[in-house]
């Protein structure tokens, strides 16, 4: 067992941000909207994933041995995002089927909307997929990493300025 060393910490530190990062990204896809982006086709989810996932993998000039390990974790997050987008839809549904009553049900949207927040995302799943990008994090060589933490500098900076 390795000694705790800032040097360690420094990696768990960014290989959890990273995978925050990722997660992140993962689970906004659904009906994000950004200045630069507009609205997000659900259509074209698949063909966005595996852009996404071609651009990352170029950036960190994956090596063939790490591409089944990041395929499988692109894998769970794109499922992991679909559902959420899925469950979002019948959200929608709900209230929209709740509000069209006459008088309009407030109580059924109220239900609908905390069922929504209360069901977004599997804590045991979401920890999973974490530990996975952490454990793939640490199986990226040093100059990887790097690439890997500029990038959560910048996406950092974005959000604190």
């Amino acid at each position: 067992m390795k000694a705790w060393t800032p040097r360690l910490t420094r990696r768990a530190i960014f290989g959890a941000l990273g995978a925050l990062a990722l997660l992140g990204g993962a689970l906004t896809l659904q009906g994000f909207r950004g200045p630069w982006h507009g609205r997000f086709d659900p259509a074209r989810f698949d063909e966005h994933m595996a852009d996404m996932q071609q651009d990352v993998a170029e950036r960190l000039h994956l090596t063939p041995q790490q591409q089944p390990q990041f395929d499988a974790l692109m894998t769970q997050f794109r499922d992991l995002a679909k559902e959420r987008r899925e469950r979002w839809h019948q959200t929608a549904v709900d209230v929209k089927q709740a509000l069209d009553r006459t008088p309009p049900d407030a109580a059924a949207v109220a239900e609908a909307l905390k069922k929504q927040v209360h069901n977004r995302v599997d804590p045991a799943r979401v920890d999973s997929l974490i530990d996975g990008t952490l454990s793939f994090y640490n199986t990226l060589q040093p100059e990887q990493q790097q690439t890997v933490q500029k990038h959560l500098q910048r996406r950092l900076r974005h959000v604190l300025e």
